[in-house]
């Protein structure tokens, strides 16, 4: 049996050479001479997708780089942070602290979270966006685009968009009953001339607009939690309003108000300026908290 066997391996091997020209191994039905599976690229994004190309001098840069920085304690002393007297503004963490200064707090206000990315020319667009990648690569603000080109043979041009601020903001006040409220709102900051920081808030929600014009006062909270880096920075600012760079807009009109007014029933907005006048280690605010 165990002859039988051999002598059939011996034959079908004799077969295999014979369809190969008595042992030629370079036609291409010879296992031997399988041509090997091109090498997959994958490209998940922008740059990739130029490199794979042969497309060379293009580096990204990420537009939110700024998101990812932190202050760092101030060496010459120069706080604007209030703590309590058992306390020090060492933390025991290099990134997760509270605002050491006024500047870097209102830094994370006025910068936005950018996004960069390709949006199909409308009419008026044509002639300045790309058809190719060797064109898209060319394109001003490219190198901030991580979205892979579309590559279809349309022309595109790079739509930026503005998203939040770098830190989460809400407004602390009380209403008329003696309720805490808590309500969400993106505000701006301005450094006036004296170097004192204002809170510069528009279209705001109704209660919060009432509660500020009848008590004049309330505490912006700044929170932002860096979950890939395991980390959070934030601040609690205590605001005064500027009564008299408030003002009133209603039925085209612009008035300005005073501590303690009743708003009308209907209006276009108030254009509040607050001002910063103290600063206090961050406090997270429960999202089942916030009021409006």
């Amino acid at each position: 049996m165990k002859k039988q066997y051999f002598l059939l391996s011996l034959l079908a091997a004799g077969t295999l050479l014979a369809s190969c020209g008595g042992g030629d191994t370079t036609c291409s039905s010879c296992p031997s001479a399988t041509t090997p599976e091109p090498e997959v690229v994958v490209v998940t994004n922008f740059a990739e997708q130029l490199k794979a190309a042969g497309i060379t001098g293009y580096t990204y840069e990420d537009p939110n780089a700024a998101y990812y920085t932190y202050e760092e304690l101030p060496t010459d002393g120069d706080y604007d942070l209030e703590v309590g007297a058992s306390s020090g503004h060492e933390s025991a963490s290099t990134t997760s602290h509270s605002y050491y200064t006024f500047d870097f707090a209102m830094s994370r206000i006025n910068t936005y979270w950018q996004n960069y990315n390709w949006k199909e020319a409308e009419d008026e667009e044509v002639g300045t966006g790309a058809k190719t990648l060797a064109e898209a690569a060319k394109l001003t603000n490219a190198k901030y685009v991580s979205e892979i080109f579309p590559n279809d043979g349309k022309e595109y041009v790079i739509e930026n968009t503005r998203g939040w601020c770098y830190a989460s903001t809400s407004f602390a006040t009380v209403d008329a009953d003696g309720s805490p409220r808590i309500s969400e709102a993106i505000p701006s900051a301005s450094k006036g001339e004296d170097g004192t920081w204002n809170i510069n808030l528009f279209s705001a929600p109704k209660t919060l607009n009432e509660n500020l014009v009848r008590t004049g006062e309330c505490m912006l909270l700044l929170y932002e939690y860096h979950q890939d880096e395991g980390y959070c920075n934030g601040g609690r600012i205590v605001c005064e309003v500027d009564f008299e760079a408030t003002t009133l807009s209603a039925g085209g009109e612009s008035t300005k108000l005073n501590k303690g007014d009743t708003l009308p029933e209907s209006y276009s907005y108030v254009k509040f300026v607050l001002k910063a006048t103290n600063l206090y280690s961050m406090g997270y605010v429960d999202p089942s908290l916030v009021n409006e």
